[in-house]
């Protein structure tokens, strides 16, 4: 029975992300959220919500953001279940009243139609929340990680013995690297970056060289992309300065492997978001949302952003909500995850390449 279960489980999954299978859905607010709901539903048909369009008297975005229409008000509801065969609909935020949107969801029990709700304060929610009725009313208790509490002094004190064994278990191949380091660029091994970590402090990320140096011509600029409002590093020239060593680790992140003396030494963690640039993070924290709550925590080697897709040249709007939700529902069953995530995603990555 288990096993039918798992292989049915996996069956319905990769119908739902092939688009063969999912529920119709419709999203009631067009605004801000009901956007973003729409976006990570389309980039992740596994969850099994298909969105068709959006209810909404007065769209801020319309649907030019996703794509999807919208396909009436709120006193639409009725048509557009029946014409579009909509299956689940989701009530997320919209200049209309509560009233109006508690109509929504009573008509939707009387249709039949499953519906979800996104609830107000969505950033600071958690999956471990404990409901209190007070007569009619729920009180809603989250319980987020603290990051002074002694489950993350246990995380650091794992961090640092972890990395101890695998540099133990790594230091042939480690040496290896660093005489091809040492061949191909001469000294010094490590390329030294000073990033910002826990709580806004600041220390030298180590990393192996494996580009040559650059010329002032080919120095890096911050620009920040006007369609996202994110920040992003280009090189002016596009000169590819790696060297074929070089290449190899940027590929497979070996390149990354000296960062274990960063662990080590309390600096950084084995699982954490990842540190960016002293002189960027200034820029993020105005133009990027909750960028700087990603500082309650230590910077990692691996993180629930990477491993979910957010490597490199990515949205960093996107990689701070994993971040962030990450701190939120921190836990060593968590870290472990990321951890067993870490080497599929290396390779995912490196065949895109």
């Amino acid at each position: 029975m288990v096993a039918g279960r798992l292989w049915l489980n996996s069956f319905e999954r990769r119908a739902r992300t092939r688009g063969e299978a999912g529920q119709r859905s419709l999203i009631v607010g067009a605004g801000n959220v009901g956007c973003l709901v729409a976006k990570r539903l389309l980039e992740h048909p596994e969850v099994g919500l298909r969105p068709i369009g959006f209810l909404d008297k007065e769209p801020l975005h319309g649907g030019e953001r996703t794509g999807l229409p919208v396909l009436g008000a709120s006193w639409d509801l009725d048509r557009v279940v029946r014409e579009q065969s909509i299956e689940h609909v989701i009530v997320t935020f919209s200049k209309a009243p509560e009233e109006v949107l508690l109509r929504v969801v009573k008509r939707c029990d009387e249709l039949g139609v499953a519906y979800s709700l996104v609830p107000r304060l969505y950033e600071k929610s958690t999956k471990d929340v404990t409901v209190v009725p007070l007569g009619g009313v729920p009180l809603v208790a989250r319980h987020s990680p603290n990051p002074k509490s002694w489950q993350f002094a246990l995380k650091h004190s794992l961090d640092r013995a972890g990395a101890a064994l695998i540099l133990l278990v790594l230091s042939p191949a480690m040496a290896a690297l660093a005489l091809g380091v040492w061949a191909t660029l001469g000294r010094p091994i490590f390329y030294r970056a000073e990033r910002v970590g826990r709580g806004g402090s600041r220390f030298d990320m180590l990393k192996f060289r494996t580009m040559l140096p650059m010329t002032e011509e080919e120095r890096t600029n911050l620009v920040i992309d006007p369609e996202t409002g994110t920040g992003e590093v280009s090189f002016t020239t596009g000169v590819d300065r790696r060297t074929p060593l070089g290449a190899f680790m940027r590929r497979t992140s070996f390149d990354e492997l000296p960062q274990l003396f960063n662990v080590f030494k309390g600096e950084m963690s084995l699982v954490g978001p990842r540190p960016e640039r002293t002189e960027y993070v200034e820029v993020y924290e105005k133009e990027v949302y909750r960028y700087d709550e990603r500082h309650r925590v230590k910077p990692g080697i691996t993180g629930w952003a990477q491993v979910t897709g957010l490597r490199g040249r990515t949205s960093l709007a996107e990689r701070a909500e994993w971040d962030n939700y990450y701190i939120e529902n921190w836990s060593l069953w968590l870290d472990l995850k990321i951890i067993l995530m870490t080497p599929v995603a290396v390779v995912r990555s490196a065949n895109a390449e």
